[in-house]
């Protein structure tokens, strides 16, 4: 595959959906159209990146609005775990943490409703969770 091929390739892969139809249609294996879909991801997010941390203010207030990251994500043509790791770090929360809620993501709707100014209850934030009994809740 020359420069040109793999450019055209690239072009064309503008949604994870793209990875397959393009791979059957230039004849490529679709771990191979992967690959070239995930450089040109890296590659986009590398060139925006202080772009997006510019705007982070902004960003933080249409999410503090309601906006989803993934939403957001979308609009600026972002990855929406580095927007959401970006939002985060601009929240004051630490980077660890912010790996925490990647791997349990119902500490991040809690978090988000502390950063919205909702007051969760123990009992609705119970249900949030799905627990059906939480530590000094009377059943």
């Amino acid at each position: 595959m020359n420069q040109d091929e793999y450019r055209q390739i690239a072009g064309r892969l503008n949604d994870v959906d793209d990875i397959k139809r393009v791979a059957a249609e230039v004849g490529i294996p679709e771990e191979l159209a992967l690959v070239i879909y995930t450089q040109r991801v890296t590659r986009e997010a590398t060139k925006r990146f202080y772009v997006v941390k510019n705007q982070i203010g902004r960003v933080a207030q249409a999410y503090d609005r309601g906006s989803t990251v993934v939403e957001l994500s979308r609009r600026l043509q972002f990855p929406p775990v580095l927007l959401a790791y970006l939002l985060y770090l601009h929240k004051g929360v630490p980077r660890k943490k912010f790996w925490s809620y990647v791997r349990n993501p119902s500490l991040a709707r809690m978090l988000r409703a502390l950063f919205t100014g909702v007051r969760l209850t123990l009992s609705r934030l119970a249900r949030s969770l799905n627990i059906s009994r939480c530590p000094g809740t009377i059943s």
